[in-house]
Formats: structure tokens, C-alpha cells, sequence
């Protein structure tokens, strides 16, 4: 299947409207067709209620995780169930709202600027533009421990034994740094 990732487009009811596609996370056939199974009947949506999802990764057992940009902190990793409303921008970091579901793990009042994510084969491994390195995420029970690497890094691959990510340092936000680069880090 194709799934693809759509953000709010600035307009905070379309997440959370099932007429929208902005906001969700759609599901399609690799021909573009809408899958028979999908949660909602004649639908390419998949979930819904997401502000600005980034980086996607499927665990080893096929679980969807999705890594979502919040509205100025309180950035997600979400575990993707169909049919789901992840609650955007009703709730937050750890609001609750029936018939929401919250985040597996969130950055708080920080940033982490998500960017990428993977699986390493135990854990999710989180690349962002603000996050200092990469942040490695327990599934199990949402803990996350950060790996610094000084570099705003945009994606991370895991290439057999080794992690491989992209850096991001040239940006108008950056002030012109030019120093990008592919690194390798030990899992």
C-alpha cells in the first residue's frame, strides 16, 4: 500500500472534518485506488486528527508509527491505528478526549522538529531538525532516550548494523551553513 501524510494547511478545522483530506494519514493502492479495507468506506483516509505528520515507520510485528510536528512544542510519535482520530487540534501532549487517542510519546514543552523515523529492529529511531540527535523510542512504553549528534538531522535509515542519517544544515534558517553530510552512527 502507499500511505501517504498530509498536514493541517493552516486551517485548524480540517483534521478533524472527514471531508478533508489535509490532516490524516491516507492509505491507497499502489495504482492510486482507495483499498476495500480501508477504515472508512469509499475513503483514502487511513487516520485522521493529525497536524503535521513527518516521518513514518512500520515495527517489526507491521505496527505504523507516524512522527508528527506539534503547534510550537509538544511534538509526537504516535502509534497509527485505522480509523483513529489522533485528536489535533482538539488535544495535546497528554489531554485526553474521548474517542482520541493521545501519543505514544511526546517532547513536551520542547521541540524535536521531526523529520524521519525508522525501526532498528527494537526500537524507533527519531531524526529531527531540533531534537540534538537522534531520539531512540521504546514502543512498549513510549520511553525515549536521546543520542546526541550536534547537526539538525533530517532522516535516519538503518542500513544493516549501522545508522545512517541525513543532515539538514542548509536552511534559511541556518544563516547559509553548508556543511551537510551523510553520517554513520553505531546502534
Amino acid at each position: 500500500m502507499l500511505y501517504v501524510t498530509t498536514g493541517w494547511t493552516e486551517n485548524r478545522q480540517r483534521p478533524q472534518d472527514m471531508d478533508s483530506l489535509a490532516g490524516n494519514i491516507l492509505r491507497l493502492t499502489p495504482d492510486g485506488e482507495i483499498p476495500a479495507n480501508n477504515p472508512f468506506p469509499g475513503s483514502p483516509v487511513y487516520s485522521l486528527g493529525h497536524r503535521n505528520p513527518q516521518g513514518l515507520a512500520w515495527g517489526a510485528d507491521g505496527q505504523i508509527y507516524a512522527a508528527e510536528h506539534g503547534q510550537s512544542c509538544h511534538d509526537e510519535v504516535n502509534r497509527i491505528d485505522a480509523g483513529q482520530n489522533y485528536g489535533w487540534p482538539v488535544i495535546q501532549g497528554d489531554e485526553d478526549r474521548e474517542g482520541m487517542q493521545g501519543p505514544l510519546v511526546h517532547s513536551g514543552r520542547n521541540t524535536w522538529a521531526p523529520s524521519g523515523l525508522t525501526w532498528d529492529g527494537e526500537r524507533l529511531l527519531l531524526a529531527g531538525l531540533r531534537a540534538g540527535g537522534i531520539v531512540a523510542i521504546t514502543p512498549e512504553d513510549g520511553t525515549a532516550r536521546a543520542y546526541p549528534v550536534d547537526r539538525r538531522l533530517r532522516d535516519v535509515v538503518v542500513v544493516g548494523d549501522e545508522v545512517v542519517a541525513n543532515t539538514s544544515n542548509r536552511s534559511p534558517r541556518r544563516d547559509g551553513a553548508s556543511d551537510d553530510r551523510m553520517i554513520r552512527l553505531s546502534k
